[in-house]
């Protein structure tokens, strides 16, 4: 995924505003979400819970 993809219409975005590392780690996100590498929030939430965290 291209990083310009998430500018609209030639105005300056958030995402313009992030640094390299910052947009390559959001994009690593993505690419694994569209690649199903995912954990549903309710299993974020039980896994928080088996530690006391909520």
């Amino acid at each position: 995924m291209n990083a310009n993809a998430f500018s609209t219409a030639g105005k300056p975005d958030w995402f313009d505003e992030l640094n390299y590392d910052q947009k390559s780690d959001i994009l690593e996100g993505i690419t694994q979400a569209d690649l199903g590498k995912i954990i549903p929030h309710d299993e974020v939430v039980k896994l928080f819970a088996n530690y006391g965290l909520e």
